[in-house]
């Protein structure tokens, strides 16, 4: 049976949405530094040429007290607009959108917001990886890691960052 990939990535992120409410529901426990302190959510913006993937992104963020979505993008110079004028912490970029032009978007992102960790979100070449992590990614996540993976990981990067 051949679903639309529309329908099917809907019926997945909905699917996503209300099984994460569920658990986070139940496991409701703040952030909280070693000392004791609550700690403030990352602000997250996410730039995806696909409205679908944004949205997975977000449901799967927002169902973590650690990150909040504060903007999502289309293209590269969205991307660059958004990052300059919200400076998130975090930015999740995928290379393979209209005008983003490899590495000269994630460059930007670095020039407008020097503190901000970027982190590709793609299936890219494993051959730019290197040019990618000169330029200012700090690592790479897949789109087709499932949710608590994805976070695992992501929270990896980020902690690796802080040592």
């Amino acid at each position: 049976m051949a679903y639309d990939l529309d329908v099917y990535t809907e019926r997945r992120v909905n699917l996503v949405s209300q099984g994460l409410s569920i658990r986070q529901k139940r496991h409701f426990v703040e952030p909280v530094t070693a000392d004791g302190y609550k700690k403030s959510p990352l602000r997250v913006v996410i730039a995806d040429d696909v409205a679908m993937i944004r949205r997975f992104l977000e449901v799967v963020l927002e169902s973590c007290l650690e990150y909040n979505v504060v903007g999502m993008a289309g293209d590269g110079p969205q991307a660059v607009r958004m990052a300059e004028r919200l400076q998130p912490d975090v930015v999740l970029l995928d290379l393979l959108m209209p005008r983003a032009y490899e590495t000269s978007v994630l460059s930007e992102i670095r020039r407008v917001v020097p503190h901000a960790r970027v982190v590709i979100v793609s299936s890219i070449d494993p051959a730019l990886e290197a040019s990618l992590i000169e330029a200012g990614a700090i690592g790479f996540l897949s789109k087709q890691t499932v949710p608590h993976e994805f976070l695992n990981r992501l929270k990896d990067l980020l902690d690796r960052l802080a040592e």
